[in-house]
């Protein structure tokens, strides 16, 4: 079962990488959408932001898909921990990418 969770988090952080944070075009119209829709400080907007509430749903999928094609130990227990995996690893890169945009800025802040 642990190679499950392992597998599938590493999946479902994927998908809740590019939603959240990554550059890729479409995910970036979907963020922005939804930020003209509603704004960046709605319930709406911090569900496209918010990577443990993205990777409770990219979790479902995954879980969900993985279930559909093969034998899935208690999928529901599997969905969890799956969950938990790939919020972490989500938080984990949010550290790390807001780290990087803080020494950015005093790198600027110092030469400018």
């Amino acid at each position: 079962m642990i190679g499950w969770i392992l597998g599938l988090g590493l999946a479902a952080f994927y998908i809740t990488y590019v939603v959240t944070q990554s550059d890729f075009p479409p995910a970036e119209q979907l963020r922005a959408a939804v930020y003209r829709r509603w704004s960046q400080q709605s319930w709406q907007g911090y569900l496209v932001m918010c990577g443990w509430c993205v990777s409770a749903y990219a979790s479902a999928v995954v879980v969900g898909g993985a279930a559909a094609f093969s034998d899935v130990p208690l999928p529901v227990v599997v969905w969890l921990a799956v969950a938990a995996v790939s919020g972490w690893l989500a938080m984990l890169a949010n550290i790390a990418i807001n780290k990087e945009l803080l020494q950015r800025l005093e790198m600027k802040a110092k030469s400018g």
